[in-house]
């Protein structure tokens, strides 16, 4: 339940820039999932040159499985901006949030209220 007030967000290029980077890894893991299985599908005595000195479907394999642990990586990476700023952002409303409870705070007591032991001091050396 928040207000209408700490509903904004500072730091919405980076936000996005995370979560940019996040839907990156994911299209990065299934085109490396879809180079897995098509490489599985190759594999095998079956398995021809390619034009090339390796054969594809090993290579497939291994480009695909490296593939799927860059985008993990990458998708760790965006969730890792999306964390540090949505902990800024959280750090920023509980900033105003103490800013306006102090506001409260010093709006009910009045200014020249002393400590008790304050005020007995000064009324004795008097």
């Amino acid at each position: 339940m928040m207000d209408s007030d700490f509903d904004h967000q500072r730091f919405r290029t980076l936000s996005g820039f995370g979560k940019f980077f996040s839907f990156l890894g994911w299209v990065i893991v299934f085109g490396g999932a879809f180079l897995v299985l098509k490489g599985m599908e190759q594999f095998g005595p079956q398995s021809g040159m390619g034009g090339g000195l390796i054969p594809t479907g090993p290579a497939m394999l291994v480009f695909g499985g490296g593939l799927i642990l860059y985008g993990f990586a990458m998708i760790a990476g965006g969730q890792f901006i999306s964390c540090f700023v949505s902990l800024e952002n959280n750090t920023y409303v509980t900033k105003l949030l103490q800013q306006n409870i102090l506001k409260f705070l010093r709006a009910q007591t009045p200014i020249s209220s002393q400590p008790a032991e304050v005020q007995t001091s000064t009324n004795q050396g008097g």
